[in-house]
């Protein structure tokens, strides 16, 4: 794992600091305390140190964190540190309630729950190219006078649905080390620099440019890429 540029990190975060100097004394005091949390929430994910990030995550979500369902939340924080390397600079473009069932992350309804109600939707947006952007949702629930991010516990059948999916997820990092492993090095050096400053998209487009490659095989080059780093 990449060691986080302490240079960087504090920059990101006297620019979300600043961010949130202009705009908390026009908003109401909830909305301020929801906007500091999703700089906080950022700043720990580019931290790249897991406890910090899922001290972040709802106490009723922490509590659903066990021996039993370990597989799924270890997903749920590598991808959480993965997006902490991806977003450099942003914006917080959306802080809205929750309106309707909130979406599972494309989790079966009979295998997720939440443990708690979100109450509201956060979504950051950071550039990652002239003309692409990475956006980061994720859903909120206050507790003992602050907020949290909230994700879906699994159950019995959630935790076999995890089974099958880890089991293609490995078939998959497979596949991608294996054409990864085959890059021509000046084509390699050259992806591997684009994610090196979060251009994901850019590496991608760059990739399929290179290989005439689908859109699935150049993201699991990619993954492949980012895990070598």
């Amino acid at each position: 794992m990449s060691r986080p540029d302490p240079f960087r990190a504090a920059g990101l975060a006297l620019a979300a600091a600043l961010l949130i100097a202009a705009t908390a004394p026009n908003m109401p005091a909830a909305t301020a305390q929801r906007s500091a949390f999703a700089a906080a929430f950022v700043e720990a994910l580019h931290s790249q140190d897991a406890a910090r990030v899922t001290a972040n995550y709802h106490p009723a979500v922490r509590a659903c964190m066990t021996p039993q369902t370990r597989a799924f939340f270890d997903v749920i924080v590598a991808d959480d540190l993965r997006n902490g390397r991806r977003i450099g600079a942003y914006k917080l473009t959306a802080l809205k309630p929750v309106t309707g069932p909130p979406a599972l992350m494309g989790l079966p309804a009979d295998g997720f729950a939440y443990p708690v109600a979100p109450t509201h939707e956060m979504q950051v947006e950071t550039k990652t190219g002239p003309t692409s952007a990475f956006v980061l949702l994720r859903y909120l629930a206050p507790a003992s006078g602050r907020w949290y991010v909230v994700y879906p516990c699994p159950n019995a059948r959630g935790m076999q649905f995890m089974a099958r999916r880890t089991e293609e997820r490995e078939r998959q990092i497979d596949e991608g080390r294996k054409l990864a492993a085959s890059l021509p090095p000046e084509l390699r050096r050259e992806l591997s620099g684009l994610l090196a400053k979060g251009h994901l998209i850019d590496a991608i487009a760059r990739y399929r440019q290179a290989t005439g490659a689908d859109d699935q095989s150049a993201h699991r080059v990619m993954a492949a890429l980012e895990a070598a780093q």
